[in-house]
């Protein structure tokens, strides 16, 4: 199929998916407040502004610049977190008790409880809908958390014992991500006071980088040591190859199928996103092997690689750890089951034979800046000597 024809098929799917779920929150909100034909203008009015509004944001800010954009797009990010909640409650409440309910009207009468159990449970799945959003955005704009592991690696040379490695992760700078999360995010990262920083992509989402500002604040992340990263599916999107070259000239080392050996006791590989590839995932075994090429075999290998995939292979190709982000965790729902079909493991620890993989929920958030499932986090990793 042509890529033309498949990008035509995708927004056609998205516009299908996203009329769909407002048709449905009408249905529902339509039940609850009962408007008349007046008001019922006004409301498909304002669903139909609300349900565009993240995507018209997304396009004045191309034209206009973020400035313009910003009041839209937060009402469309909001909006956007706001429906998938509401959407999932609704469709619990749909299952769990009008689905019963239902049923028993065809089997028999029904219950006599079953009016005032619908009145009341439609209102407060609507009433959940709004606290669970209201929470995700208070649990989102906290900031990240830290979180600290030890990984004990056989071939670490006593000498780094201790060494502490941080991830970062999905930072998605533009947009809502401006100036101050970005502090949020050096104040955690000064806190984890790492010996080496690492993001695993998806690191902006300004068109080429921008001018460059908050780029280069993230190059001044608290690091004894050169910060490493990998490009994210977003450094695609957002400009490909001179956002790479931003991202390089903000002090950050790009590792592109390669990899940086580290005080001479541990490799640090890294590997461009499947989106980077003429062949999409069928690449990635040979991204993973030339990063490899010319490792020390004694020496202890950690992969960064921005996706959660070809784990099985990587193991066999020798990483001992595997750190990946892109999922983040699920962040809201309904993504948090979907994302699931995707990817076998969407946040936390796996094993594959004897490489550990962590998958990070991510420093920032993409969309919706809304976090049901997750907080976002950076991760501390205590690198221990088997040896």
């Amino acid at each position: 199929m042509p890529v033309w024809l498949r990008g035509i098929l995708f927004v056609l799917t998205v516009v299908a998916v996203w009329s769909g779920v407002h048709v449905y929150l009408y249905s529902k909100f339509a039940v609850i407040f009962q408007p008349d034909k007046a008001a019922k203008r006004w409301a498909i009015f304002a669903l139909v502004f609300l349900a565009a509004s993240y995507f018209l944001a997304r396009g004045v800010d191309s034209f206009f610049g973020r400035d313009v954009a910003l009041p839209l797009h937060w009402i469309g990010a909001v909006w956007l977190g706001y429906v998938g909640v509401a959407f999932s409650v609704f469709f619990l409440y749909d299952i769990l008790l009008n689905l019963p309910l239902w049923i028993a009207a065809k089997v028999g009468s029904g219950p006599v409880w079953a009016v005032k159990a619908k009145y009341w449970g439609i209102r407060a799945a609507m009433l959940a809908g709004i606290l669970v959003t209201v929470f995700g955005l208070v649990r989102n704009f906290s900031g990240p958390v830290i979180k600290t592991y030890e990984i004990a690696l056989d071939k670490l040379p006593k000498s780094l014992d201790g060494f502490v490695l941080v991830q970062g992760s999905d930072i998605h700078l533009g947009g809502l991500v401006g100036d101050w999360y970005v502090s949020r995010i050096e104040r955690a990262f000064a806190k984890a006071d790492g010996d080496l920083v690492v993001l695993t992509g998806d690191l902006s989402d300004e068109h080429n980088g921008g001018d460059g500002a908050l780029l280069g604040r993230l190059g001044k992340l608290r690091s004894k040591k050169p910060i490493l990263a990998v490009a994210g599916n977003h450094e695609r999107y957002s400009g490909g190859e001179p956002l790479v070259q931003k991202i390089k000239d903000s002090g950050i080392d790009v590792l592109r199928q390669t990899h940086r050996i580290i005080d001479d006791g541990l490799v640090i590989a890294g590997i461009d996103d499947s989106v980077f590839m003429p062949n999409g995932l069928g690449d990635v075994p040979a991204a993973i092997d030339e990063s490899l090429k010319g490792a020390p075999a004694e020496l202890p290998v950690i992969l960064l690689s921005h996706r959660p995939s070809l784990m099985e292979y990587a193991a066999k190709a020798g990483v001992d750890l595997m750190l990946t982000g892109h999922t983040h965790g699920g962040q809201t729902p309904p993504f948090g089951i979907l994302n699931r079909f995707a990817f076998p493991v969407i946040k936390g620890f796996a094993n594959y034979d004897q490489m550990k993989l962590y998958v990070t929920t991510g420093t920032a958030w993409w969309g919706a800046p809304v976090r049901v499932f997750n907080s976002p986090e950076i991760v501390r990793f205590v690198l221990r000597s088997s040896l």
